[in-house]
């Protein structure tokens, strides 16, 4: 009887668009299952022999009956599971469970169940197989069963389907079935930068060193530089396949093998992770939210060593309960990973934790924060700071925009108390330089973060707490008497540009006064401060000089005061928005770079773009202005550069500087 899937995946069919993983008892008929769908026998050594050695062990290709293609890793051996499911879950779109009609449910079959509930599998299909082996109503009776088991899990509704893989019975109502939970679970490609967990590594005659595994995240080309992680070799991928074909490129969920000679003499070995040069850092700490089983009758003390496995790596690990000190099962809490050697996790990886005797699985969770230095922050400080994390950014993440959005964000506000660049967010979010850069001001736009000084961002609720400490200190020293204080003396470990910020936002809303450099309670002179004096002329300056304002150095010739008086006073009127830092030498009154954005998407809107040479006619100034200004809407997005013309960014309208 030929009972062959109607959509065998055949080498010219079109990209896999996603990963299923298998899952069950030893010996309940995985592999025959696969094999039926995919055409391809998953013992590594037959495989080896019929498709190659691009292939990963147990890594095979099919189709659905909607022409979708689809990988399915079958992982034969309990152990081979754990590790195997761990490092691909990130790629995986659903499952398939696998349950024998004669055996029925196994203690492997419950395990397997729940390590794809802890890594975020949201669906599946169970295969109920070897029914040639059981009476009707065995069969019948395994069905229920198996229903009232999957009861609230995320199998809940999934289709249990039986099938002979000796006979045929019920296979082309399972490849029916089948197809259908695919369709309903291809999902958008996730947001991150290339990130690869190592799986295999081995040598090809000609090529040199070949590494495979699974992407978790991003894409790669041939060409591409990489790094390993640990370790920071670097390398070039020189040829690249995708289930045994050659390609120019592969993608987050596809099983890859990257062929990268620069790493002939390079110790590599499973469990470190290619990435993108500069992007990621192997830690030791780890902060993260972890489910334990239940009903496993194991649980875990405080500093107790465990085995971790995320990605490929497998490594012992002591666990710190941050709100007790024993975790029992069902627990649900947050913790303290400390590895015995440094590990690449990222922020949002998933990871488990098994117990070393027994070996038992005892639960998972997901990583919420590194610490990259390797200090461990006292219990109360890390479990406030995962709370908080948690109750803000709840999505914070790579799933899709709004997730990255939240990132970016927690970032911002947890990882840098004292603020920091928009280039440091490379190494904290593994997320395209170009993304980061529209968030970062779409968050500014929406008020959400500050732009202090040239490039220095600040959380709006940091800046707001820093505001209550700086109040409650000077309002203190004030108590005891003093009236006159020296800026300096007031948070001398804050930057300066930054505590200027925030003391002028102090003095705006009245509850300080400037004498000079020196902070006087509200209502302590008369008429307004030196600086205030300062401020209106340094305006009216600018405001004249429009197009072709004085360098920031000449200042303070053009108003007779010393550069002393003028730089800080500057500093202010940038930090506070009533002028605009276009580039190192040229400053504009907000108003006049309002004007300018207004006549440049003009322009664009009227002829479809706008040369740089043109611009500096537009505007009645000199080259040195039109560049700094088409410049400055470029970073900001508002317009993108093509050679030596301007075009409208996506978008822009949301991005122009506004009036306040």
């Amino acid at each position: 009887m030929d009972f062959s899937p109607p959509g065998s995946w055949r080498p010219d069919s079109r990209n896999v668009e996603m990963m299923v993983c298998t899952a069950g008892h030893v010996d309940h008929g995985k592999t025959s299952l696969v094999k039926w769908l995919t055409g391809c026998e998953t013992d590594v050594l037959r495989q080896e022999k019929e498709r190659g050695l691009t292939i990963e062990p147990g890594f095979a290709p099919c189709s659905t009956a909607g022409g979708i293609s689809v990988g399915i890793t079958d992982v034969p051996g309990h152990e081979k599971f754990i590790r195997n499911m761990v490092a691909g879950v990130s790629g995986v779109g659903m499952c398939i469970l696998v349950i024998a009609a004669d055996d029925g449910l196994m203690p492997q079959t419950v395990e397997h169940f729940q390590i794809m509930e802890l890594l975020g599998v949201e669906r599946g299909v169970v295969a109920l197989t070897k029914i040639d082996l059981v009476d009707a109503a065995t069969r019948e009776r395994r069905v229920e069963e198996i229903r009232a088991w999957l009861g609230g899990g995320f199998l809940a509704e999934a289709p249990v389907c039986p099938v002979s893989s000796e006979t045929g019975e019920g296979m082309l109502e399972f490849h029916r079935a089948f197809s259908e939970v695919v369709a309903a679970a291809v999902r958008t490609e996730p947001l991150g930068v290339f990130r690869l967990p190592v799986e295999r590594v081995f040598t090809m005659t000609g090529h040199g060193r070949v590494l495979s595994g699974v992407p978790v995240a991003g894409r790669i080309a041939e060409g591409d530089l990489v790094e390993l992680v640990p370790g920071g070799a670097q390398g070039r991928v020189r040829g690249l396949q995708c289930f045994g074909r050659a390609s120019a490129d592969g993608r987050s969920g596809l099983c890859l093998a990257l062929n990268i000679s620069d790493f002939a003499r390079v110790p590599v070995h499973r469990g470190q992770v290619l990435c993108l040069p500069g992007r990621l850092r192997a830690a030791s700490v780890f902060h993260g939210r972890l489910q334990m089983l239940d009903r496993t009758g194991l649980g875990l003390k405080n500093g107790e060593h465990v085995k971790l496995h995320t990605g490929t790596a497998e490594v012992q690990a002591r666990v710190f309960g941050l709100e007790t000190n024993r975790l029992s099962p069902g627990d649900s809490t947050w913790i303290a990973l400390v590895t015995d050697e440094p590990v690449a996790m990222s922020l949002g990886d998933r990871f488990l934790l098994r117990k070393l005797s027994p070996v038992r699985t005892l639960g998972g969770g997901v990583a919420w924060d590194i610490v990259a230095d390797g200090r461990r922050p006292r219990k109360a400080e890390a479990l406030r700071r995962m709370q908080d994390m948690a109750a803000c950014y709840p999505r914070a993440g790579y799933g899709d925009r709004e997730a990255a959005i939240q990132l970016v964000e927690r970032c911002i506000e947890f990882d840098a108390p004292a603020g920091l660049r928009q280039n440091d967010l490379l190494g904290l979010c593994l997320l395209p330089e170009p993304l980061i850069g529209e968030i970062v001001a779409e968050l500014e736009q929406g008020g959400r973060i500050l732009r202090i000084g040239r490039d220095r961002l600040l959380h709006q609720r940091v800046a707001d707490a820093m505001g209550e400490q700086l109040t409650e200190e000077i309002q203190s020293r004030f108590a005891r008497g003093e009236r006159l204080l020296d800026a300096s003396t007031v948070a001398p470990r804050l930057p300066e540009t930054i505590k200027a910020h925030v003391l002028a936002q102090l003095a705006g809303k009245g509850i300080i006064d400037f004498k000079g450099n020196r902070i006087l309670p509200p209502g302590g002179q008369a008429g307004p401060s030196p600086e205030q004096d300062l401020a209106e002329q340094i305006m009216a300056l600018y405001a004249e000089t429009g197009f072709n304002s004085p360098r920031p150095e000449d200042v303070p010739e053009h108003i007779k005061a010393s550069p002393g008086q003028v730089e800080p006073v500057l500093r202010m009127l940038v930090d506070e928005g009533r002028l605009i830092r276009v580039s190192a030498k040229v400053i504009l009154t907000r108003a006049h770079m309002i004007e300018a954005q207004k006549r440049v998407v003009s322009a664009i809107q009227s002829h479809g773009q706008l040369d740089s040479g043109d611009f500096k006619f537009m505007i009645d100034s000199t080259r040195k202005y039109a560049l700094a200004i088409l410049e400055y809407m470029d970073r900001t997005h508002v317009t993108t550069r093509i050679d030596s013309v301007r075009k409208l960014a996506p978008n822009h309208e949301k991005r122009m500087l506004k009036h306040p």
